[in-house]
């Protein structure tokens, strides 16, 4: 049953990121990225999870990090790669099941950032996967975005105020719960102690 999901969700996001062509694709990453830019490391590792066409990964390059997008789809990835010729920096890519929860290497990372990819599981994973000092980015939508529109589902969503609970061994920077906007986001950077 897994495996069979798994295959069908690869397919899904393949011809979402398939149709949407290159007209469409956007080449700067979250605004709020640039919000956080004092905050956010200038060297090591980067490691975008549910990275998608890469914008969040190259935003990390271009800060002098080493970059890492890691998605289910390897037609996002292709356009990742695409997209970090066209800014000149280099990003690694990783085809990967994020809801299989794999391996982050510990003490690794500067930065983690999971905007708009959800998978409780890998919590852990990512504190861990830290080095001291290393901040992790997490924006997602919450549930109040169901009282304007029914996608995505609530499968896809956190509650309000469920961050705060997610990372209580980092000190949180930064906590936002709230409407942007049409959407409503729960965000969050959370630094591992030194």
């Amino acid at each position: 049953m897994g495996d069979e999901m798994s295959a069908e969700e690869k397919a899904k996001w393949n011809r979402r990121y398939a149709e949407s062509g290159t007209q469409n694709l956007r080449r700067e990453p979250k605004a709020w990225l640039g919000e956080l830019a004092e905050l956010l490391p200038r060297s090591g590792a980067a490691l975008d999870l549910g990275a998608g066409e890469g914008q969040t990964a190259i935003f990390f390059a271009q800060r002098g990090l080493d970059a890492e997008a890691w998605d289910l789809s390897e037609v996002a990835l292709r356009k990742a790669h695409g997209l970090a010729r066209q800014a000149g920096v280099t990003l690694w890519t990783r085809c990967v099941d994020l809801d299989e929860a794999p391996d982050i290497e510990p003490d690794k990372y500067a930065v983690i950032s999971c905007l708009h990819f959800l998978n409780r599981a890998l919590i852990p994973a990512i504190a861990a996967g830290l080095r001291p000092g290393g901040v992790v980015v997490v924006e997602i939508l919450g549930t109040p975005n169901l009282e304007r529109s029914a996608q995505p589902s609530r499968r896809y969503l956190v509650e309000p105020g469920e961050l705060d609970g997610w990372f209580p061994q980092l000190e949180t920077l930064v906590r936002y719960d709230g409407w942007v906007g049409e959407r409503y986001v729960c965000r969050m950077l959370a630094r591992r102690r030194a």
